[in-house]
């Protein structure tokens, strides 16, 4: 594509959008009369009818215009002139806008103020005759404090906008003009544009909190305001079109400008009537355009010294002082304080340090990488050595991946920490494409280890540790990378022993590498994780909760950071959930899944998913949990994480048992055992055996329950002992019963909180069976209040109709836990209603919430009137509620109801 001759070359339009600005010492543009508009408006640039609003400017104009000097500082062709004139034109807070050009004036200050001072004595403001042009510094001392007194006498708001002002040090005339607005007060507002740091000291009115500073990234023209440029007169543009000249020009106004006057030439007949072939074509020709103007009006204008210094540092973002001295190398002489661009395209920080224009940066690359591509290497090589120095390690890998040299990079990475980022699934984050990916674990065998270990191939990762070996031992980053590989290699194989191990290896070549800065801080959070699992597996369950403690935080600078952080919280809701923390668990859970995508394969959203589910289900909430469930099902774990693969299923299997289907269970806990490495010993296989023995007692097969039980398993005592009381019970061995629950009487306080709220139940039933009224009531109060500190309604569900009888003879028990009691009847009946629909003469419908609290009440002997006044409903309302009730019970009386609900464990 061939532009046309006057969109191409010198001949292109000059800095501001839209069309040339005013220029020379003579006031331009038109002058609105006050006794028109009321208003007084001298020296504006007129609108051109390709002229745009600029709304995030404009609010932050009319934000700073109640203080005394407003800076709007920019690179040339940002729109500053067209942006802060379009907003003086209607600039509602001042009756009177004077706009006056600096830059041609600034030389000559006598000169400069008398256009002023003609501009404000033809906006009504009558001043006395200028000092003469050699006059001592007290006389205009005087008249610039009678200026002041003259516009504050008026009683008018005024607004002085100096266009285009000289930017460097402070000088004389940014002294004058600094005065006259501190001594106009509110009465003058002064706007100083300047394409770099303009020539004013603002120290004063800065302490007095009345100096505002507007810079480039307001003026960047954002999505909204790029469209609106290029619809303007009626061009079509899709969003492609207006999102593609966003991100070529950096918003910036002039390129902006230039991209619509390309795309409004009829397109050849090359291309056709395809709109985004020519598109595509026009915003190709754009760069190389922007490039020239660039090189030509910025790059090729700097001295020497510093275009050499902007070349050869083009290829980071932010240069200091250290980084430029590393790029340019030795025999090279250093950077100078500042580079000179007044035209605002270098940034100077007050750090020392200064960051070029990304159109400024593209240009001066370019021409690196074309015509130096040796020192674009060597550039690259010594930034990325830089910055993994400084601890930026994002930003060194990124320039690293853009020397060709796979060796050097593998190195790189592995200086960078990026094996346990690879380990934790962040690669993707890393900028290699999969090419670079192949070359450097050819390169690197520990690289090759951390991603087989990331995709679960266990024995592809102990080859290519076996590969790295030799190298392994001389430095300890190398030494670190290897050892958390093989830590993860343990928890895939459920090896706690081997990985307790290479976490306190880890620990001390972290505690090495800190001591000398060289350490990243997700390493400390990833090895408490892993120890976490290890120690659990082991049996020590408040261990595991002890090393990740309560925290919930989930920042992270970088995506390993996120990811290992999001695994720790995920790994301890679960825990917590585990443990009947169910309020911790909830909270560190809804944490991961608002912050992390939900349906995201990483294992902390798979943890965080269980723990949900086993919430839920811990407080009969079913259809939740299984809905939960769903979710971690759809994750794709199978390979990189056994422990959550086995986890998952005994959540199933448990959600089936309580469900009323048994069978299920058995086949899923059956599957687990035969497939997880998990499942074959420690803290998860003991967990899944108790699973087993549940299902088997809800079949109805105590004595298979209590012979999966046998021998005991060794980390699961309470659990293992709370159900196999209630299969000794079943079968009618009271006294079996009582001795089991006896022998963990003492573990009980620090036993997971649903099991101690059932075995003190199953003690108050077995104290019952023994005629011990009192101990029977003691031990029910102890479990009530323990399940009503988290809401334990399942384990209250499990000995509803027992436990329903018992409360009818205990008023003060009852009314003090209703809520609670209420709850876990409802609990009990969603999860009998599929079991009980399928027995002969069981429900042929659920019964709803509100006829489960009428049939509650009906057997607390409560009358029509006041269970209608209880649940703040009217007696027909409560008549209906019961005759449906009846109806599908099967039964026509109170009693007869009460009894069969009693029966189906409803109340």
């Amino acid at each position: 594509m061939t532009l046309a001759p006057e969109l191409s070359g010198p001949e292109l339009p000059d800095p501001e959008l839209p069309g040339p600005e005013p220029s020379g010492p003579e006031l331009s543009g038109p002058e609105l009369s006050p006794a028109r508009t009321g208003r007084s408006r001298v020296g504006i640039p007129q609108s051109t009818v390709d002229f745009v609003p600029r709304p995030r400017l404009d609010r932050c104009l009319l934000e700073h215009s109640g203080g005394t000097i407003t800076v709007v500082q920019a690179p040339s062709g940002a729109g500053k002139t067209t942006g802060v004139a379009g907003w003086a034109r209607n600039a509602a807070p001042f009756d009177a806008v004077v706009w006056l050009p600096a830059d041609a004036l600034a030389h000559d200050v006598h000169r400069f103020w008398g256009n002023l001072s003609s501009a404000l004595i033809r906006s009504g403001c009558p001043l006395a005759p200028l000092p003469s042009a050699g006059g001592d510094g007290s006389e205009w001392t005087g008249w610039i404090s009678a200026a002041a007194t003259a516009l504050v006498d008026l009683g008018r708001r005024w607004l002085i906008v100096l266009d285009d002002f000289p930017v460097g040090p402070p000088g004389c005339l940014g002294d004058q003009i600094t005065s006259l607005a501190i001594q106009a007060g509110h009465n003058l507002h002064v706007i100083i544009t300047a394409s770099s740091a303009p020539a004013i000291d603002p120290r004063q009115v800065l302490v007095a909190g009345r100096y505002a500073h507007i810079g480039p990234d307001r003026l960047e023209m954002d999505g909204d305001e790029v469209a609106a440029v290029l619809g303007a007169g009626g061009l079509p543009v899709s969003a492609r079109t207006v999102s593609s000249v966003t991100a070529r020009t950096f918003g910036w106004a002039r390129g902006i400008a230039l991209a619509k006057r390309m795309l409004s030439v009829p397109p050849n007949d090359q291309l056709g009537d395809d709109p985004d072939r020519f598109a595509d074509a026009c915003l190709a020709e754009l760069d190389r355009v922007l490039d020239g103007i660039v090189d030509r009006e910025v790059l090729s204008v700097l001295l020497p010294a510093d275009r050499e210094l902007v070349i050869r540092t083009s290829v980071s973002v932010e240069v200091t002082a250290t980084l430029a001295r590393a790029m340019l190398g030795p025999g090279v002489p250093g950077p100078g304080d500042r580079v000179v661009c007044r035209n605002g395209f270098v940034d100077h920080r007050p750090d020392g340090s200064f960051q070029c224009h990304p159109l400024l940066r593209r240009c001066a690359r370019h021409r690196l990488d074309t015509e130096w591509p040796a020192l674009a290497r060597s550039a690259r090589r010594a930034a990325a050595e830089w910055h993994l120095a400084a601890g930026r390690r994002s930003e060194s890998i990124a320039l690293a991946a853009q020397v060709d040299d796979s060796t050097w990079l593998a190195e790189l990475l592995i200086a960078s920490f990026a094996v346990p980022a690879i380990m934790l699934g962040a690669s993707q984050n890393l900028p290699l494409d999969p090419f670079q990916w192949s070359a450097v674990e050819r390169a690197e065998p520990l690289l090759a280890a951390a991603a087989a270990t990331a995709r679960g191939d266990v024995a592809a990762a102990e080859v290519a540790l076996t590969n790295a070996r030799d190298g392994v031992a001389a430095d300890p980053t190398r030494r670190l990378s290897e050892q958390m590989i093989r830590m993860a290699l343990a928890r895939r194989r459920a090896d706690h022993e081997s990985g307790l191990g290479c976490v306190e290896t880890c620990r001390d070549l972290v505690a090495e590498l800190a001591s000398t800065g060289d350490a990243a801080p997700e390493l400390s959070v990833m090895l408490d994780v892993h120890k976490a699992v290890f120690l659990l597996w082991r049996g020590d369950l408040e261990a595991s909760i002890a090393i990740l403690g309560a925290g919930c935080e989930l920042a992270g600078a970088t995506p390993a950071e996120g990811l290992v952080a999001a695994e720790r919280v995920g790994v301890s809701a679960w825990l917590q959930a585990l443990h009947g923390n169910l309020t911790m668990a909830s909270r560190q859970a809804a944490l991961v899944l608002t912050a992390r995508t939900a349906d995201r394969d990483e294992t902390g959203v798979g943890y965080a998913q269980l723990a949900a589910a086993w919430v839920h289900l811990e407080r009969g909430e079913l259809d939740q949990a299984q809905q939960r469930l769903g979710h971690a099902t759809r994750l794709d774990h199978r390979e990189c994480e056994p422990w959550l693969v086995a986890a998952r299923c005994l959540t199933e299997a448990r959600l089936a048992t309580v469900g009323g289907d048994p069978d299920v269970a058995l086949r899923l806990l059956d599957g687990a055992t035969r497939s997880s490495a998990a499942a074959t010993g420690g803290w998860l296989a003991d967990r899944l055996r108790v699973a087993v023995a549940e299902a088997h007692l809800v079949a109805g097969d105590p004595q298979r329950a209590l012979a999966t039980l046998t021998p005991e398993p060794r980390h699961t005592v309470v659990e293992a002992r709370v159900v196999a009381t209630a299969a000794r019970r079943a079968v009618g061995d009271r006294r079996g019963a009582q001795a089991l629950l006896a022998g963990v009487e003492g573990r009980l306080a620090s036993a997971p909180l649903p099991s101690a709220v059932r075995a003190w139940s199953l003690g108050a039933q077995l104290a019952c069976d023994s005629d011990d009224p009192g101990r029977a009531r003691l031990l029910i109060e102890r479990a009530l209040r323990a399940a009503d500190r988290e809401d334990l309604r399942l384990a209250l569900s499990q000995v509803g109709p027992w436990l329903s009888a018992f409360l009818d003879r205990d008023p003060e028990l009852l009314r003090r836990y209703r809520g609670l009691i209420t709850a876990a009847r409802r609990a009990g009946a969603s999860a009998r209603t599929a079991e009980s629909a399928a027995r002969p003469g069981g429900l042929t419908e659920s019964l709803t919430e509100r006829e489960l609290q009428v049939l509650e009440r009906l057997a607390q002997l409560s009358t029509t009137e006041e269970i209608a006044a209880d649940l703040y409903v009217t007696a027909n309302t409560v008549k209906t509620h019961t005759k449906k009730l009846f109806l599908k019970l099967a039964v026509n009386r109170r009693s007869d109801a009460v009894r069969r609900g009693r029966q189906l464990g409803l109340c």
